[in-house]
């Protein structure tokens, strides 16, 4: 069964990359992690203070709901930005697949992994209610037929293996990290602290603190409401929410695919 799962979801998780040739710039800085790990949020916040486009390459164009953010991370600010790069570009593709120029750097997000799996269990679950073609549809009304507790626990063995290969992939590189947690805890400090590995002249933090303002939960929200779309993604995991979904058999089977990863990142 896990075998059929693993190759169900292989296959209808979607194409990456859709915008990389379209969008990649002389001089980009690639903001990566594995989904639901707050790399919107933290791609965003990272491409306004160094007022440098940003796009979603693994998209082709914005979601609707995030259209009237724009504006605000079109490289086009007033205030000076970076010297050293062009783009953000956001994926959620690994540095394996980006072809890294020798004028492009990487930054990797990355979060509790078992509010990710948690997250996007829910995330999937939110989503794909929505009929959007037959595949989704045909998917999605079959995995009703499963009980929720078994659908939890196999979704969640699926993605805490695809979390700890991604993230173990990046700590192995060296590429520097931003937790998600860090960022929640102290924006500022943990925004110096990234910037100052990239670009550490592009460092403003009053630039930095207008940005954290600029992206908060109920800016972004109020984005949404502006845009008129129908929302479908903005479920906002809440931290140690996992703690309501895990049973004790899935808390050891977690251990055993992620525990080394968690304890290196310090989650553990």
């Amino acid at each position: 069964m896990t075998k059929l799962i693993d190759s169900l979801l292989n296959r209808v998780q979607g194409p990456k990359l859709l915008g990389l040739d379209v969008n990649r710039g002389d001089r980009n800085l690639f903001s990566t992690g594995y989904p639901n790990s707050g790399n919107s949020w933290i791609s965003y916040l990272i491409s306004y203070i160094l007022n440098c486009k940003y796009h979603d390459i693994d998209h082709l164009e914005w979601s609707p709901e995030r259209v009237p953010l724009q504006k605000l991370v079109s490289g086009e600010n007033p205030h000076p930005g970076s010297a050293i790069f062009d783009r953000v570009l956001k994926t959620h593709a690994p540095a394996s697949s980006l072809s890294l120029g020798t004028n492009d750097k990487l930054v990797y997000n990355v979060r509790d992994g078992r509010d990710v799996v948690n997250s996007y269990f829910h995330r999937i679950e939110k989503v794909w209610a929505v009929p959007r073609g037959w595949k989704r549809r045909a998917i999605y009304g079959a995995s009703r037929a499963v009980p929720f507790r078994i659908r939890y626990s196999k979704l969640a063995q699926y993605f805490s293996r695809q979390w700890a290969s991604q993230v173990q992939q990046h700590l192995d590189a060296g590429y520097p990290l931003i937790r998600y947690e860090d960022m929640l805890t102290d924006p500022i400090d943990t925004l110096k602290s990234a910037i100052g590995k990239l670009d550490p002249s592009a460092w403003n933090e009053p630039v930095a603190r207008k940005a954290v303002d600029l992206f908060s939960l109920k800016q972004i929200r109020k984005a949404s409401e502006e845009s008129g779309a129908v929302v479908q993604t903005n479920r906002v995991g809440r931290r140690g929410d996992w703690e309501n979904y895990f049973t004790k058999a899935d808390e050891r089977r977690f251990e055993v695919e992620c525990g080394e990863v968690m304890r290196t990142l310090g989650y553990l």
